[in-house]
């Protein structure tokens, strides 16, 4: 949307604007049994303007979710790829645990796609310091059955919950 908007002055820049598309599928071509007859409802939306992380939390929760009341709502970042069966992990596991909140799965740094060695070097410090920040806090708070945030870029949160 910054590609678009080059040139036109900030105060020309429409606030609070949000530019939403959306479709729905059945199954999402899954195989596995369980899955079939599940209806994924996909939701994309642009904001004109980058207004930064909570803003965008601000007009998920508070502009959609509150109207189309979601089971579940999927926190995904831009750039975040999920494994394979990664997400119908963290849906199986809300299913099975009607007291569950929220769920995330583990975030990793793909290293594989980097030919430079400083790149790779670069994001290999970041996973390193990822892992030792926060690894041991989330086990303990694991450990004690609560977890004081889920990370943002990949997590599954139970709407009636929040």
């Amino acid at each position: 949307m910054q590609e678009l908007m080059k040139g036109v002055p900030e105060d020309q820049v429409q606030k609070n604007c949000l530019h939403l598309f959306q479709a729905c599928t059945w199954d999402f071509g899954l195989e596995k049994e369980s899955l079939h007859g599940r209806r994924i409802n996909f939701i994309f939306a642009l904001k004109q303007r980058n207004d930064g992380k909570i803003n965008s939390h601000k007009w998920f929760f508070q502009g959609i979710c509150k109207y189309i009341k979601p089971q579940y709502t999927l926190m995904l970042d831009i750039g975040t790829r999920a494994d394979d069966y990664a997400i119908t992990k963290l849906y199986k596991h809300m299913s099975a645990n009607p007291d569950c909140g929220g769920c995330c799965g583990e975030i990793e740094v793909d290293l594989s796609e980097y030919k430079s060695l400083s790149k790779y070097l670069l994001r290999a410090a970041q996973f390193y310091e990822y892992k030792l920040s926060h690894s041991p806090d989330k086990a303990l708070e694991s450990f004690f059955g609560y977890n004081s945030v889920l990370p943002g870029a990949y997590c599954l949160f139970r709407w009636r919950a929040i």
